[in-house]
């Protein structure tokens, strides 16, 4: 991911014993380790003014673990060796990393607040895909840790995207739906500082996958009978435009400019 001036690239690489992150000058050298965790690290996003990156980590082997392994060599006792994955804040220029996040749960996707102050966040029980359901949505404040529930409805609510004026939240949901794991998904919003989540996709019959929600309008990704494409969708009308290079086409990996204009993707045919 390019620093929001446009002067390094951040990455994640295995080169050492584990997954950790890195920046690339764009002007050429050699790349710098920003992370040395005993763990790897999962997933990051830059700060808007790109002093800081936040990314997700899995927790480090308990002491039991440890022993077991030891004694007995490596292997997983299924649903019962459950790892949590937190939420952590990297100093761009110190290089000092601390956790913003512990509990019960595991950090799934996350998005920074315009004004560099908070970070929304989903989190569920677990990483078994029989928990996916209990997926809800918190915001934390970068500065003091403090956690606050903003999306706990029935069912699961993920991929939170902040909107450009950082006064509300766009997130993929199931809205409440008791057989959501084979009914539509749905596009929904809700008031940065709490409220009732609002469906912004009833009209739509597929199932919306959120890119990201720019000065242009919420950009969304969904199949179509075979096929796959980008839309753009206004949040006051709730209309939706399609955009596709051609009727038989299956688009993927959207990433949209924050204007909208451009756009970069995977493709491929049947």
């Amino acid at each position: 991911a390019f620093s929001p001036d446009g002067r390094w690239l951040a990455f994640i690489s295995d080169r050492s014993d584990t997954r950790q992150l890195y920046r690339l000058s764009l002007e050429g050298g050699e790349a710098e380790a920003l992370t040395s965790g005993t763990e790897g690290v999962t997933a990051f996003a830059w700060s808007p003014d790109g002093t800081r990156i936040a990314y997700t980590m899995t927790d480090p082997v308990t002491p039991e673990m440890k022993a077991r392994t030891e004694q007995y060599g490596e292997y997983t006792h299924e649903d019962h060796d459950a790892r949590r994955a937190q939420l952590h804040v990297l100093d761009i220029t110190t290089k000092a990393t601390r956790a913003l996040t512990s509990g019960a749960f595991v950090v799934g996707a996350f998005d920074w607040s315009p004004d560099n102050t908070r970070i929304a966040f989903d989190h569920r029980v677990s990483s078994d895909a029989g928990q996916s359901g209990t997926a809800d949505i918190s915001l934390v404040d970068v500065t003091t840790g403090a956690v606050t529930a903003l999306v706990t409805q029935a069912g699961p609510d993920s991929n939170p995207k902040w909107s450009p004026d950082g006064r509300q939240i766009a997130f993929q949901s199931a809205m409440a739906k008791s057989f959501y794991f084979f009914e539509n998904g749905a596009l929904a919003v809700v008031n940065a500082n709490g409220g009732t989540p609002e469906s912004l996709t009833a009209r739509f019959d597929e199932t919306p996958s959120l890119v990201a929600w720019t000065t242009s309008g919420i950009f969304f990704g969904a199949s179509q009978r075979t096929w796959s494409y980008l839309y753009r969708l206004d949040p006051g009308s709730r209309q939706t435009a399609m955009h596709r290079v051609r009727e038989d086409w299956i688009g993927q990996n959207f990433a949209v400019t924050p204007s909208g204009a451009h756009m970069a993707f995977v493709a491929s045919g049947a």
